[in-house]
């Protein structure tokens, strides 16, 4: 079964407006719209979502069970959509680093501390191992990139 997110938002608006026409006036669509969206939405569920006997029309059991989902589902689609933009934006996701232990206590956390305050969904791991084990850990994809002081090339 397949949800449209538009049919599940005119849903709960009509819930919420507890009117087809105050729905259609809040949503910028015609009545016979919202009428068509909620019938089409009943159809793939296989069950009245409302009471149309009565004024305003009600809830039944099953469309106060949906109606439950539905608010969750575009919850957590308004997260999702908020979190890809984030992390479009560079703003959150996770930044492994691989580095040796000097390194990482005097250079690399007070810069780090500054970029997660900035940016506090931003995940950072930082991995302290020997130069030769961060050069596998890098071909190995352990971390996304490695600081190390050297004057020679890693071995392959």
């Amino acid at each position: 079964m397949e949800l449209s997110t538009e049919l599940l938002r005119t849903f709960i608006c009509v819930s919420e407006e507890q009117s087809f026409s105050n729905a259609a006036h809040k949503l910028h669509k015609s009545q016979s719209s919202i009428s068509t969206q909620i019938k089409l939405l009943e159809k793939q569920l296989g069950c009245k979502l409302f009471d149309r006997s009565e004024h305003p029309p009600e809830l039944t059991a099953v469309g106060s069970a949906v109606l439950r989902f539905a608010k969750e589902f575009i919850n957590r689609t308004r997260d999702l959509e908020r979190d890809l933009k984030e992390f479009s934006l560079g703003v959150s996701g996770e930044v492994r680093v691989g580095t040796v232990s000097s390194i990482s206590t005097y250079l690399l956390l007070p810069p780090i501390g500054k970029l997660l305050r900035q940016f506090p969904k931003l995940k950072v791991s930082i991995l302290n191992q020997s130069r030769s084990l961060l050069f596998e850990s890098v071909r190995q994809a352990a971390v996304d990139f490695a600081i190390v002081l050297s004057d020679r090339e890693p071995e392959n």
